[in-house]
């Protein structure tokens, strides 16, 4: 497990990082979006059937 207690964290470039594309999964991965309270299935992702 990592410690992350003492990273530091330079939020000046993070709109240059790929993850701020709006509407994309990573193609090894996939998003599920659950109801808080009650875990039920809200939304998934196109490729849920794929993985």
């Amino acid at each position: 497990m990592q410690n992350y207690n003492n990273l530091k964290v330079d939020l000046s470039n993070c709109d240059s990082e790929p993850i701020h594309i709006i509407g994309r999964i990573q193609p090894h991965g996939f998003l599920l979006i659950l109801d808080q309270e009650t875990l039920q299935v809200e939304q998934v992702s196109r490729n849920i059937g794929s993985i």
